[in-house]
């Protein structure tokens, strides 16, 4: 797999997991559709974990045990035989497990996609994920850059995001492939609390450190 922040400085994050006693766990997602469609399943998993002293990334295509749609492989790139060969979701159990109960996870627009379309595969699979502590850094970024140009709008993408603080993108790599995506969040993340501070969250630190 490739790797997207070998010599980035994600020192916020760093500290933010530092001051939290936990793991920061960006995941993103790719998948055949939305979470509330019927056949909806995992494709990709795309996971940065983050604490005081280290950052890993890592990467996998998922069997989906299903056909892609055209327009998912059009989108993302991703098709059938790709994914032949590939771990079924019920690999990643212990890894979605830990994530729930001893990390902080992390994404964009994770709250409403990426956690409940994990939360849905487990049930498919007899497993349950309750992801109590998340931070979804679309939530934040809207918040901040609603207050800052006193326009109030809840639509705002990834891209979006990006362009509004600057976030310089790695040269390899491409969208819509969960690897890429998860790194340019933490960038995201990173570039967000140098601008603002780790103050802006102080009411979720206060309550993530009192669980």
């Amino acid at each position: 797999m490739d790797k997207y922040l070998v010599g980035e400085n994600l020192h916020n994050l760093q500290k933010l997991s530092d001051i939290l006693d936990m793991p920061l766990t960006f995941v993103d997602l790719e998948a055949t559709g939305l979470v509330h469609e019927k056949m909806f399943a995992i494709i990709e998993i795309g996971a940065i974990k983050i604490t005081r002293n280290s950052v890993v990334e890592s990467s996998s295509l998922v069997d989906p045990e299903m056909k892609i749609p055209p327009l998912i492989t059009d989108i993302t790139g991703i098709n059938d035989n790709m994914v032949k060969g590939f771990p079924k979701f019920p690999y990643f159990n212990k890894f979605f497990t830990t994530t729930s109960n001893e990390d902080v996870l992390c994404g964009y627009n994770s709250k409403s996609f990426d956690a409940t379309g994990i939360k849905r595969m487990g049930k498919k699979y007899k497993s349950e994920y309750t992801f109590e502590n998340q931070l979804d850094f679309r939530h934040i970024f809207l918040k901040q850059r609603n207050s800052l140009t006193g326009v109030s709008s809840q639509k705002g993408s990834l891209v979006e995001a990006c362009n509004f603080y600057n976030v310089k993108m790695p040269t390899v790599g491409t969208a819509h492939r969960a690897g890429f995506d998860i790194a340019i969040t933490a960038l995201l993340a990173e570039k967000i609390f140098e601008h603002h501070g780790l103050s802006i969250l102080q009411r979720e630190i206060d309550q993530l450190a009192n669980e």
